[in-house]
Order: C-alpha cells, then sequence, then structure tokens
C-alpha cells in the first residue's frame, strides 16, 4: 500500500505544479484561472488519498465506488491529521498578501472561507 500511496502523491505534485503555472499565467489571462482551479483540487484530492492509504491502509471510497468528494475524504482523516493540515492552511492565510483573499473574492463573486474545512466543502464540487 505505501507504494500506492507515494504513487498517487508523485501524480498529486504533477498537478499541484501545473495549478501553479496556470494560475500564474492567470495573472495575464484570468481564463486560466478556472484550469488552474480544476488542477489545484485534483492535487488536493490526490494528496488526501495518499494521506488515507498510509492511515487507513485502503483506498477511499463512498458506497464502494471511487470517489472525487475531497471534502469528505478529509473527514475521514485522523483527527491529528486534520489539526496539522487545518493548522497549516491557518498559517498560510495569515501570512497571505492581505488583499489577495479580497481580491479573489471580487473575482469569484463570493465570500472565501478562512479556515480549510469550510473550503473544502464549498469546492469540493469543483
Amino acid at each position: 500500500m505505501k507504494s500506492l500511496a507515494r504513487s498517487i502523491f508523485d501524480n498529486a505534485q504533477v498537478y499541484e505544479r501545473a495549478s501553479r503555472i496556470l494560475n500564474a499565467a492567470g495573472a495575464s489571462d484570468p481564463a486560466m484561472l478556472l484550469p488552474s482551479n480544476v488542477n489545484a483540487a485534483l492535487s488536493l484530492e490526490l494528496y488526501f488519498k495518499s494521506l488515507n492509504i498510509l492511515e487507513h491502509g485502503v483506498e477511499f471510497k463512498i458506497k464502494g465506488k471511487h470517489s472525487h468528494h475531497f471534502a469528505q475524504l478529509f473527514q475521514e482523516l485522523n483527527e491529528p491529521t486534520k489539526q496539522q493540515l487545518s493548522e497549516k492552511f491557518k498559517t498560510e492565510v495569515s501570512n497571505m498578501n492581505p488583499n489577495e483573499i479580497p481580491h479573489l473574492e471580487r473575482i469569484l463573486g463570493g465570500v472565501v472561507p478562512k479556515d480549510l474545512k469550510t473550503n473544502l466543502v464549498e469546492w469540493a464540487n469543483i
């Protein structure tokens, strides 16, 4: 199972890299932000899936089927893992340029939650 978790983690890194490249391109071409977000969501899902395998020894499924629902996947992780990820998210948000979230909210036309769990729920259907 560790080799499967590693393979999934490696794929997550590729999607993350693609997301970052597309996000940077979004500064001059806002149309790149949607594919950036999709790749970020895929990356996040794969990172969580690799953690789930390491913690529980099984692939994540809902009702016996593979799922992309990363908010539910996050809920399945062990509590210490969820707490650590939530704290890291909180730290990253606090270190952001104070204008970045309001700018993103204007682009998206909505409020961007400042905590990980709510963000995952809000973005789960991307």
